[in-house]
């Protein structure tokens, strides 16, 4: 994602006026989205549709969409990128099923727009005509009972560019009846008001509508002008069928109107224009840009007749505006978390290594630039080879990259800091740029005017993980300038560099690439570490140590730095077993009762934040961000920085980039068995961390790369690990948090299911209401029956769960395979009890079906054995879907099926399968 904040606004598609000539303009808008996206880069954080994507309110007009449009749209972006439609008043069901009195709901004692309960239920009478509309929302960006809620309004809240933007989805046409509802309307002042309210707090608060402000009743319109204006919001409509883009007044202030154009009006032949906007809000520069295009003449144009020239920016296809109620900060430099080191500054942070200094180090303290150029601490063995190539590097035609690799506490910063520190001295010419703050990434631009070929550059970074697509990019850009001056010089966490897909990067294509991997102690290195040690005499190490030779000291070294399981540095795993032995757990009993005594001024203390940490840490689970700590510990990133993280790295406890870890996992685990040790419960640290990740996304419309991970993969590690109680506790929080996610209530069913608790995991499935294509929640209510020997209800929810009965897109292949597979499983069960050839034939079907997605599957191939020793095999496909249908029909007729699964499938034996026929030809 760019810097800036950027969105894609679309309105007034009217799907269904001229459905082919629609899906033309569907595919070059498409087409355009593409090009913006590969050719300027340019990915919007949001799509905001502001209504009328309907032209009548009909199923099928919202299913041409969905299939035509918003899914491909989808595809283009990752779930970065937040889609937010608000209905129009084209998007009621017309005609209209109600006799809707427009003035009844402006009357007292009307409670129609309060935000409330009472609202509500005023607001009841009219939803029918939004039914079709409201199944869309399901894929995009907001709760798809927003229009159902008492809260009348939709919020959605996240920081993007490390300012909070607030988005609110109004419903502007809760009073339209047909094309002439002009003065008669209102989004509801009171609903406005308390949405506005949620995201007072937001610097940019944009504010979704359909219809101009113009339209809605005097009254209402004056007060929520007032609101508008005292809120700075940027309201964005469409209705008009043209873009525009004007301040308005609203008492004592003004707020931004951003008009959009008609996605589709007519066709291009006729007066009306179809397009739609771009948008970007900087910030820092408290500007708002808009790009607004049309189609003419089969081709996309700026929109260059929409907006006054006077805000056109010059020789571009931007138009700007100041952001309401938002000053523009100083920018600040573009090399701004680089330090500019050389030779001389260097050797100005050169002194005298004194015993506590080198304790600190012993301890796992993060080194500095005087540790890195005292000749007391050698380079490790393994990173001299890496040494001699930067410093002997003659460039050719290319940059160089170097990369030091290993895991946590194994000295990866200390060898970085040493090849700077040698290069320099080997080269007092050489200029160096340090990375200091790893929230700061790299400018190309201002890198490239500054890698000048004048002088030799070496650029050292600690966070290489974190820089990404831009260091690639200026990479790239050197090697095609042909520049062989810049060497870049790096340090990542193995686990971190994978995620960053750093390891699948081509380095070679376009630099010299050398790396080198951290790990184990080799004797080479224990001898130097052992001379270290006991040259700075015992206080920095136990005393008992002292009389050994480094030789004898180094055999202790490397024995302790022997893999125990953790996975983790084994340089500062020796160290911390002969410095503090059995003791370990009375330092760490230190640690925490330091870190307890730092209060934090959101609540609670530093300790607390080192607890969740170790808790992730001693599992192995490397994916606990920041953004994740810093919601759990209710405070900001500057907070968390400052207050939590720098005091345990100045400890030697804690620290990181990507993901935050203890110094070793050593510490992790010793931190818990003190916890456990003083009955503290440990469980509610996982408990807390799953409820901020959770509350971060799905509350708060926050961005993690790790979701999955917080979402599915804890509760599998903790049920895997054989502590299945606390995986349903997790399970059961994201529930509590998010009771309408039936993704969740699949997981925690499914835990349940195979804790054996099958009753509780039906009576789960059977409270739900799932969305809309959700295959994997009908077959896990159809595993946990057949769990209980309902292989009726079996049969017919996994029968569901791959039917077009449920929806026209076709399973994965995956869901295919599982649910043919427990078709299989009742057929044969049903045959054992009924002995009816129609069971028989079905069994071998799915037998044969299923291994048409998984030719591999041990199990149906023993089932397709079995009856093929009695049966032919089916010859295709069609005939067993055929053979399959009779079976379902059979097993109905020998049992009736459960009247509350019967009412929500119906009839499993009219169920159709073209959509699974269709994927099983393709896939053979």
């Amino acid at each position: 994602m760019a810097p800036n904040i950027r969105w894609l606004h679309l309105s007034d598609f009217h799907v269904g006026k001229d459905l082919y000539e629609q899906k033309r303009l569907f595919a070059e808008i498409l087409l355009e989205i593409e090009r913006w996206k590969t050719q300027k880069n340019f990915v919007p954080n949001y799509v905001f549709i502001t209504g009328d994507i309907a032209n009548r309110g009909l199923k099928r007009e919202y299913e041409a969409f969905r299939k035509e449009f918003l899914v491909p749209l989808q595809e283009k972006f990752n779930a970065d990128t937040v889609v937010i439609p608000i209905p129009g008043n084209h998007d009621i069901e017309r005609p209209s099923p109600d006799m809707l009195d427009h003035s009844a709901a402006f009357k007292s004692p009307s409670k129609f727009f309060d935000a409330s309960k009472e609202g509500k239920t005023a607001r009841d009478q009219v939803l029918p005509r939004f039914k079709h509309y409201k199944k869309l929302m399901a894929a995009s960006g907001m709760s798809p009972d927003w229009l159902a809620s008492n809260d009348g309004a939709a919020v959605h809240i996240r920081t993007l560019s490390g300012v909070q933007v607030g988005v609110v989805g109004l419903n502007t046409a809760w009073l339209c009846k047909g094309d002439l509802d002009k003065d008669w309307l209102s989004p509801g002042y009171r609903i406005v008001e308390a949405a506005l309210k949620k995201i007072k707090a937001c610097p940019i608060k944009i504010v979704l509508g359909h219809h101009p402000l113009t339209w809605w009743a005097d009254t209402e319109e004056r007060n929520i002008r007032s609101l508008f204006s005292e809120f700075n919001v940027i309201y964005l409509h469409g209705h008009k069928h043209k873009t525009e883009g004007r301040f308005e007044e609203g008492g004592v202030d003004q707020f931004l109107v951003l008009q959009a154009g008609s996605a589709f009006q007519a066709r291009e032949d006729d007066i009306w224009a179809n397009g739609f906007s771009w948008g970007e809000l900087d910030p820092v520069a408290a500007e708002v840009k808009i790009s607004p295009w049309r189609w003419v003449n089969r081709e996309w144009r700026p929109d260059v007749d929409s907006i006054t020239l006077k805000r056109r920016i010059e020789a571009t296809d931007w138009w700007r505006f100041p952001v309401p109620g938002m000053q523009a900060q100083h920018r600040p430099d573009p090399l701004a978390g680089w330090q500019s080191l050389d030779s001389a500054t260097l050797e100005s942070f050169a002194r005298e290594i004194t015993p506590p200094d080198a304790q600190r180090f012993f301890d796992g303290a993060e080194p500095d630039w005087a540790l890195a150029m005292s000749p007391n601490f050698p380079v490790r063995a393994q990173a001299k080879g890496l040494l001699d190539r930067v410093m002997n590097f003659k460039g050719e035609d290319r940059p160089q990259v170097v990369l030091v690799l290993g895991p946590t506490a194994e000295g990866k910063s200390m060898v970085l800091r040493q090849i700077v520190a040698h290069a320099v001295r080997a080269n007092p010419d050489l200029r160096v740029l340090w990375h200091q703050d790893e929230t700061v990434g790299i400018n190309i631009k201002k890198f490239e005017e500054l890698l000048t070929t004048d002088h030799r550059w070496l650029i050292a970074t600690d966070y290489g993980n974190l820089l990404g697509k831009n260091l690639v990019n200026l990479m790239q850009s050197l090697k095609r300038a042909g520049q062989s001056n810049v060497q870049f010089v790096m340090a990542a966490h193995d686990s971190d560099w994978k995620i960053a897909k750093g390891d699948t990067v081509p380095w070679n294509s376009f630099a010299r690439f050398e790396e080198a991997r951290l790990s184990g102690l080799s004797k080479e290195d224990a001898i130097a570490l052992a001379t270290t040690w006991l040259h700075f005499g015992s206080n920095a190490c136990e005393s008992a140590w002292q009389s050994l030779t480094p030789t004898h000291l180094a055999e202790k070294l490397r024995e302790a730095a022997k893999d125990d399981g953790t996975n983790d540095g084994a340089l500062f795993g020796a160290l911390l077993t002969l410095r503090h032995g059995r003791d370990l757990h009375g330092h760490v009993r230190a640690l925490m009762q330091k870190f307890d005594g730092m209060s934090l001024s959101t609540g609670g203390t530093v300790g607390d934040a080192f607890r969740l940490i170790a808790s992730m840490h001693a599992e192995g689970l490397e994916f606990l961000s920041s953004q994740v700590l810093q919601e759990s510990m209710n405070c900001d990133q500057t907070a968390l920085k400052r207050d939590v993280l720098r005091p345990m790295t100045a400890e030697a406890a804690a620290g990181g980039n990507a993901y935050l870890r203890t110094r070793h996992r050593r510490i992790a685990l010793a931190t818990l068995e003190v916890c456990r040790d003083d009955d503290e419960d440990v469980d509610r640290l996982y408990l807390s961390l799953v409820k901020g990740a959770i509350e971060l996304v799905r509350i708060k419309g926050g961005w993690l790369d790790a979701v999955w991970n917080w979402e599915y993969s804890l509760t599998k590690h903790f049920f895997e690990t054989n502590r299945k109680e606390l995986a349903i506790r997790i399970s059961e929080e994201m529930l509590k948090i998010v009771p309408d996610n039936t993704h969740y209530v699949v997981n925690l069913a499914r835990l349940k299911r195979e804790s054996n608790d099958v009753p509780g995991a039906i009576r789960l499935l059977e409270a739900a209401t799932p969305s809309r294509d959700h295959r994997a929640f009908w077959l896990e209510w159809g595993v946990a029956c057949g769990r209980s020997d309902d292989y009726v209800s079996n049969a017919a929810l996994n029968a569901y769960s791959i039917s077009d009965d449920l929806s026209t897109n076709p399973p994965t292949l995956e869901h295919g395979t599982l649910a043919l597979a427990g078709l299989t499983r009742v057929f044969a069960e049903q045959y054992k009890q009924f002995q009816h050839s129609a069971l028989y034939r079905a069994r071998a079907a799915c037998a044969w079906l299923g291994l048409c997605t998984d030719r591999n599957n041990i199990i149906l191939s023993r089932e397709l054995q079995q009856t093929s020793a009695d049966i032919d095999n089916p010859k295709d496909v069609a005939e067993s879907i055929s053979w399959l249908c009779a079976g379902l029909a059979c097993v109905l007729t020998n049992t009736p099926l459960n009247e509350s699964i019967a009412g929500r499938v119906g009839n499993p034996a009219q169920f159709k399968f073209n959509g699974l026929q269709l994927l099983l030809e393709r896939h053979r």
